[in-house]
């Protein structure tokens, strides 16, 4: 029985491929084969559920590895080891995760990148730039050339450095913070803050300019400035060019004998101008006449100007050459003495004039008595004016001039008109100007005259009464004189006129 089935079972097994196309494919549990039954040898490699002859395992099996003192040797695709870190380092591997063991990587095609703690780049200027290094990662460091500074140490610079703001730190009292320009390593200036002490009141710590010698020694301190007030110091002397010095507050103060000096040629303005609130009221100086020889021009001036900072005059001057002084106004006090006045305004009463600039009101205001007048002489000019009927439109002269003489209570006066153009006006002509007002009597006076129309050539002059006006009359005419108008003038008429006037009271 037993031999039946090992032939069948051998049956099976050789028939199986063909029946397994026909039928389907018995199902045997718990089968044991017996005997020397045959069958088919798989391939080497295939590693399927179909069963394994002898022959497909010892084929296998010839070509497995030999066990050297129980681990499989490299050679044969083995360790060498019998444990992980063993065999890591019997093959020359890296642990994974943090590890200590790789000393070196070569024959890396593709370059480790930053985030794998590389520079992304197999060059230097790529892994500079992946790394965000300039160009200062390419240079040395130094005090001087075309190095990067050391800043705990004295650096020379060449060439022009463009610095936004420096800031030079100290501690209060803690000495001399100080910036230098020097010239072939030798200091030439310095400037910042001195070594006073700080003692609170915003005291010390003040500001200095220091100059030194070409061997680099200190000079002198030419400017300062107190931090406290503000106040600008200036020991050496001061220029100044021709924008001019302007104070807003407080005083310029120069110390030690040192002058403030105005320069200029001959013929410019030199001066100093107060103002208030930006606008000129007072200027003093030189004037701005020309030396011509003889020590004349730039003579000394003090001018005065008006709110809205307009010349108003000259109050006071001083001839250079001469050394006089003219004085619009005076007022003496205290009894002092003046040797010589040259005066444009007449000095008051109360000051030691007369208050006017005429004779006669000069009297009246010196309270002048007849007798006195009687006895008083004086001469001078005036200028006399021809209208007709009180308007001059149009009328011009070539000579227009008089005089007069004063005896007491007597004028003799004259005067000369020469037309070049009648006018327009018409009416009476009448000559005013005359400085004194005739008495209470009419006075005549004798006229003198060419170049008029026709047989009305004037003769006399008739001042009225308590007037000054000289009114022109002639001599024709069946009822005696008859004034002059202006349709007896021509445009080449002249005529002098001379006369005599009784003041008889006091003028």
């Amino acid at each position: 029985m037993k031999k039946i089935f090992s032939a069948i079972a051998a049956l099976a097994i050789v028939a199986m491929p063909a029946l397994a196309q026909q039928y389907p494919s018995p199902t045997f549990n718990n089968v044991t084969i017996q005997g020397t039954g045959t069958a088919v040898t798989r391939s080497q490699g295939d590693n399927s559920t179909k069963l394994a002859t002898t022959s497909y395992v010892d084929s296998g099996l010839a070509t497995k590895p030999t066990l050297i003192g129980g681990v499989i040797p490299i050679s044969q695709g083995g360790t060498n080891a019998g444990t992980a870190s063993g065999a890591r380092g019997q093959l020359g591997a890296a642990s994974s995760g943090a590890n200590g063991d790789i000393t070196s990587i070569s024959g890396l095609t593709t370059a480790l990148s930053v985030g794998q703690g590389g520079t992304g780049s197999p060059t230097a200027a790529g892994a500079r730039t992946n790394l965000g290094l300039g160009s200062a990662a390419v240079q040395n460091i130094g005090t001087s050339g075309a190095n990067v500074p050391l800043l705990n140490g004295t650096n020379t610079w060449i060439g022009v450095q463009i610095v936004p703001g420096i800031n030079v730190y100290g501690a209060a009292s803690s000495g001399s913070q100080t910036q230098y320009f020097s010239a072939g390593g030798n200091s030439r200036w310095a400037f910042g803050i001195d070594n006073s002490t700080e003692s609170g009141g915003n005291t010390g710590g003040n500001w200095f300019v220091n100059s030194y010698s070409d061997a680099g020694s200190y000079l002198t301190t030419p400017i300062s400035i107190q931090r406290s007030n503000g106040i600008v110091t200036i020991n050496n002397g001061l220029a100044v060019g021709n924008a001019g010095i302007t104070v807003n507050a407080g005083a310029l103060t120069v110390n030690n004998g040192i002058n403030l000096n105005y320069n200029g040629v001959s013929g410019q303005l030199r001066a100093n101008n107060i103002q208030t609130a930006g606008v000129i009221r007072w200027q003093y100086g030189g004037s701005g006449t020309s030396e011509t020889g003889g020590n004349t021009g730039t003579d000394f001036f003090i001018n005065s100007f008006n709110d809205a900072g307009t010349y108003i005059g000259t109050p006071f001057q001083i001839t250079r050459s001469s050394g006089n002084t003219q004085l619009t106004s005076l007022s003496v006090l205290n009894g002092a003495n003046l040797n010589t006045l040259s005066l444009t305004t007449a000095l008051p009463v109360t000051s030691g004039g007369t208050g006017s600039g005429t004779a006669a009101t000069a009297f009246a205001n010196l309270g002048g008595t007849a007798v006195g007048k009687a006895a008083s002489t004086m001469s001078g000019t005036w200028t006399p004016s021809l209208t007709f009927g009180g308007g001059s439109t149009g009328l011009t002269t070539s000579v227009r001039s008089g005089t007069y003489t004063r005896l007491g209570n007597l004028v003799f006066y004259s005067a000369t008109i020469t037309l070049t153009a009648v006018g327009s006006s018409t009416g009476a002509a009448v000559l005013s100007g005359l400085p004194f007002t005739n008495g209470p009597a009419y006075s005549l006076s004798t006229v003198y005259a060419a170049n008029f129309n026709g047989g009305s050539t004037p003769a006399q002059g008739i001042i009225s009464n308590a007037s000054s006006a000289i009114n022109l009359y002639s001599a024709a005419g069946t009822n005696g004189s008859v004034q002059l108008t202006n349709a007896n003038f021509t445009n080449t008429s002249s005529f002098v006129v001379q006369g005599v006037l009784d003041l008889n009271t006091l003028n």
